[in-house]
């Protein structure tokens, strides 16, 4: 019946990054609607990861959720959806915005990873986006993990609440103090290196693992 035995069935699917975490896997970007009918599988629309933006979800998970979540918007901000570990949570998240957005009810929503994305769309062929470039079968994985933070990564800013990457924290670099020159010339090799990488080091390293 998932796949449309019955007649056509329509779904949510969310593609999660795993370059960064949330509860149910990775963030939630791109979305699209799934149409499946008698076994056979068509992308109908396909959406960016602003398109729900602000529109609130009509769901109640309980005081134990908000008590944990509230505070993080996650029935108003997309990328929020999924903190929860508990999908059944996000389903209904996504499934509602989508419906207050759209006005379809999704018969089920699915959430997959870049490389189970790249096997689905090696089947049903690429698909284009917005600024007219296509996500295949063969570039889901790079274009999704590796070439987009290469492409946007910088533009993200340090007080962005809702997102996991944190910008390389900046260091002044030093000189270090100038030895004699009669000192200077008795150093060994090793000992001008490590001197030449202690001004270009920061004091604290809590940014380097």
């Amino acid at each position: 019946m998932m796949l449309g035995a019955g007649g056509p069935k329509q779904y949510f699917l969310a593609f999660q990054n795993e370059a960064e975490a949330r509860g149910t896997d990775g963030l939630a970007g791109a979305f699209a609607i799934v149409q499946a009918n008698h076994g056979k599988l068509a992308f109908t629309r396909m959406e960016s990861d602003t398109t729900l933006e602000g529109v609130a979800a009509t769901v109640n998970f309980g005081p134990d959720y908000d008590h944990l979540f509230g505070s993080a918007g996650t029935t108003t901000t997309y990328s929020q959806g999924n903190l929860s570990p508990h999908f059944p949570y996000a389903a209904q998240i996504w499934a509602s915005k989508w419906k207050k957005y759209s006005g379809q009810q999704v018969d089920g929503v699915i959430a997959i990873d870049p490389t189970a994305l790249g096997y689905l769309l090696a089947v049903t062929g690429p698909a284009t986006l917005p600024d007219k470039t296509q996500i295949s079968g063969a570039n889901t994985v790079a274009l999704t993990q590796a070439t987009t933070y290469a492409k946007f990564g910088g533009q993200i800013p340090r007080t962005d609440p809702h997102s996991c990457r944190e910008p390389p924290k900046k260091h002044p670099t030093t000189t270090p103090n100038p030895l004699p020159s009669s000192q200077e010339s008795r150093l060994t090799p090793r000992a001008r290196f490590n001197r030449k990488l202690s001004a270009i080091l920061p004091n604290d390293r809590d940014d380097v693992t």
